[in-house]
């Protein structure tokens, strides 16, 4: 189901929105996907919406240290944002949530500020999204923050596995996970042969 933003205002004026009461600082309301299982393809392609259509933008707000670069969907006064347990990394499947923050005349400015050139790259958001990953990975594991290594890939654990996530580009941002599965191999003809049948 694709959702245009009339549809998801159907959506948005069907659900309950509360109002976050643990975050009087930064004020805005929410609706939970859980609350309306009958409602939930629209939930996720409301999701769907925020990601393909919406900007990203910095949270909290500058000056502030950045937590998250969340993506954002202005729809009528409100701004939506959707989270699931790692922030808005999560696939829209795994999403829970959607948040929105009234910032009524503001929210046409908000777009247009962060449509220009100085938004991160798609790079720098998908870097963020590998970094924070790492921090919160399925699982017991987790093993602080990433940094990348002399090759500028990041190592990532699951359980007993160590793999490794390389960025490639800086507009359409390619993701590429990989990790090694034997080593201490001698290199041979017959070797390199079977490898490039493998791999053509």
């Amino acid at each position: 189901m694709v959702l245009s933003i009339v549809k998801a205002q159907d959506y948005i004026d069907q659900v309950r929105w509360q109002y976050a009461k643990t975050m009087p600082d930064w004020p805005h309301e929410y609706t939970i996907k859980s609350w309306r299982p009958d409602l939930a393809r629209e939930f996720e392609s409301l999701c769907q919406l925020i990601l393909n259509e919406g900007v990203v933008a910095p949270w909290p707000p500058p000056p502030g240290p950045a937590i998250y670069h969340n993506n954002y969907l202005v729809v009528g006064d409100w701004k939506y944002w959707a989270m699931g347990p790692r922030g808005d990394s999560d696939a829209v499947t795994d999403e829970t949530v959607i948040n929105r923050e009234y910032c009524g005349p503001n929210c046409q400015t908000f777009a247009r500020t962060f449509r220009t050139d100085d938004l991160r790259t798609a790079k720098e958001v998908q870097r963020h999204r590998v970094e924070v990953h790492n921090q919160h990975p399925p699982g017991p594991t987790a093993s602080g923050k990433v940094t990348p290594d002399h090759d500028g890939d990041y190592p990532v654990r699951f359980r007993d596995a160590l793999c490794y996530v390389r960025l490639i580009g800086d507009v359409d941002a390619v993701v590429q996970v990989f990790a090694t599965a034997v080593s201490e191999i001698e290199s041979s003809p017959g070797l390199l042969e079977k490898l490039n049948e493998i791999n053509s």
